[in-house]
């Protein structure tokens, strides 16, 4: 039985001396129903657990409300190491490097889309190449990859897929120096295959009615009104993720020299100034420039189809982007400890980077109110955009979660939940919805999740967000 001690009602903590060799405590947020449940479903608190064995780490391991035990990190977790001793873990981002959610805007309402939204729908899926063995529809040379992989979203925007407005406000400019993708030649085909693709499991593009507004001053900078129409697309880096991850754990495990075994083989690690940590953060670089890439030119495509259904090639509808956050990355940054600077590499996983009002590394439009972020549950649910506080920052390096808690793991979804019935739920929350694979759609149904207002509620009375707009989905398209 996992040793938890009660900070307060809903943040608990798992003491250092716990287990011999732990080399910090773990700060857990969740009420008393999630932690039976983590105890009894998911291993996300003895996954948690081992990460505060790994070197170099500093302060506390965190745990929030959507932890789950999954391949290396856990789902949920956040994790500080300092660069100069710590380690680079391709466990802390698995596969799916780069995930990320980018929320586009316009000037429509409900009564402007509903009756044309399964007409978009159908343009946007003839389009966007999604599910598992669809594959991106540009025929491009390795100079053009190896572009993609060095220049990210900008790549995009330079070949008319894009404004220079979006990059103003994506995380890093969509672009992080420093990438290498290797002399992997299955690298090059992986990413022919996968640039502008959707892709499967947890990816979606989503048109939301915003329905309430919590914090109309906020909102009112964010341009967002209520039955105001956005869309959500969420992608990463699809196969050259998998390939990048695999690529560099295998090699960790050959390295007999600066390898680091924790608790299983999809934690081992490496010293991030070794050779081998060097060029699996070079790696990520380059994956992470993709995904933003292909976010990129989803957004375009997005725009293209509503262009065509609704306005006119010489009036395309206005559509800005608000925000693109990224998760599962481990990314370099300054941090004050103990009164002195430290660079800390900070794994996120299932999370995102959601500065206060105030940071420097905030993009413009956002530094005096904080880094809005999408945080979704179940493909009925209600999301919510809600922006990072300085409590978060303190607590947690600046991280919330990114979707609401499960119920079930994808995999048991699939199993148990029933297609018609999914459908049903969603026929009658009046939400549209095209998909590629039936098993996807179980897996990521509402009746796979906690309500995601359960999850934002917990958050806010812990002072990590402040919310600021709830959205409500009105079609989704799925691989």
């Amino acid at each position: 039985m996992v040793l938890l001690e009660k900070i307060d009602s809903e943040r608990w903590r798992i003491p250092q001396h716990y287990i011999k060799g732990m080399r910090a405590p773990s700060i857990l947020y969740a009420t008393k129903g999630m932690i039976n449940r983590m105890k009894q479903a998911n291993k996300g608190l003895e996954s948690l657990i081992e990460l505060a064995f790994m070197p170099g780490i500093v302060k506390h391991v965190v745990g929030m409300p959507n932890l789950r035990n999954r391949y290396g990190f856990p789902t949920g977790a956040i994790v500080a190491v300092e660069s100069k001793i710590g380690v680079a873990a391709p466990g802390g981002v698995g596969s799916g490097i780069n995930s990320g959610v980018r929320l586009l805007q316009t000037d429509l309402n409900s009564a402007d889309i509903k009756e044309r939204i399964p007409s978009l729908i159908h343009r946007l899926w003839n389009s966007v190449p999604a599910g598992v063995n669809q594959q991106g529809r540009y025929k491009l040379s390795k100079v053009d990859i190896e572009s993609i992989f060095e220049n990210g979203a900008r790549w995009a925007v330079e070949n008319g897929m894009g404004r220079e407005k979006d990059l103003e406000v994506t995380e890093e400019r969509g672009c992080v120096d420093g990438a290498s993708a290797g002399s992997d030649p299955g690298l090059i085909a992986a990413a022919s295959q996968s640039l502008g693709a959707l892709g499967s499991a947890g990816n979606f593009i989503t048109f939301f009615s915003v329905k309430n507004i919590y914090d109309p001053a906020v909102a009112h900078l964010l341009s967002l009104t209520p039955d105001q129409i956005c869309a959500a697309v969420r992608a990463d880096a699809g196969n050259v993720g998998f390939q990048i991850c695999q690529n560099h754990l295998n090699r960790m495990q050959s390295d007999e020299n600066s390898r680091v075994r924790l608790f299983k083989r999809e934690l081992i690690c490496a010293p991030i100034e070794s050779e081998s940590g060097a060029r699996f953060l070079a790696g990520v670089a380059a994956a992470e420039n993709f995904a933003w890439a292909t976010r990129q030119i989803i957004i375009h495509r997005i725009r293209q189809a509503l262009s065509q259904e609704l306005g006119s090639q010489t009036e395309p509808i206005n559509m800005p982007q608000l925000f693109d956050v990224s998760e599962n990355l481990p990314r370099i940054e300054s941090y004050s400890l103990n009164r002195r600077a430290v660079s800390l590499a900070i794994y996120r996983k299932g999370c995102a980077r959601a500065f206060p009002a105030g940071h420097l590394s905030l993009a413009a439009p956002y530094r005096s109110i904080g880094q809005p972020v999408l945080i979704r549950g179940g493909m009925s649910d209600d999301c919510y955009i809600v922006v990072g506080t300085d409590r978060a920052f303190n607590e947690c390096f600046g991280s919330i979660p990114v979707e609401s808690a499960r119920k079930f793991s994808r995999f048991r979804a699939g199993d148990i939940v029933k297609n018609p019935k999914v459908s049903q739920d969603l026929e009658k929350a009046g939400v549209y919805v095209k998909f590629d694979s039936s098993r996807t759609l179980r897996e990521e149904s509402s009746n796979a999740f906690y309500p995601t207002g359960g999850i934002v509620n917990l958050l806010e009375r812990c002072g990590l967000i402040r919310k600021i707009a709830r959205l409500q989905p009105i079609s989704i398209m799925k691989g």
